[in-house]
């Protein structure tokens, strides 16, 4: 319930409140809570907990996650990092 909760702050962008949710939820190491976690750290600017939180959600949504850990390299200065994610992009497709 909590997840489902989260997803819906998400989509309206709020982000803390899908936080609260998400840290309310017992099994924290599903692909689907990090995927969304990941992309709520994204969206607060908080890269470094992004990246970590994308790459073990990256089987719930591996297009979304190429996407945004390129975006997380990118303002990390990580160009190399990006360059491998934006190629991984294209081969999603």
């Amino acid at each position: 319930e909590f997840l489902l909760r989260a997803q819906s702050a998400y989509q309206i962008g709020d982000y803390i409140r899908a936080e609260q949710y998400l840290n309310a939820v017992e099994c924290k190491e599903e692909n689907q809570w990090n995927y969304l976690m990941g992309m709520i750290m994204l969206k607060c600017e908080k890269y470094n907990e992004a990246l970590s939180f994308l790459k073990k959600g990256w089987d719930h949504e591996p297009k979304t996650c190429a996407f945004a850990l390129e975006c997380c390299c990118r303002e990390l200065e990580d160009y190399r990092g990006a360059y491998e994610y934006a190629c991984l992009q294209r081969d999603l497709k």
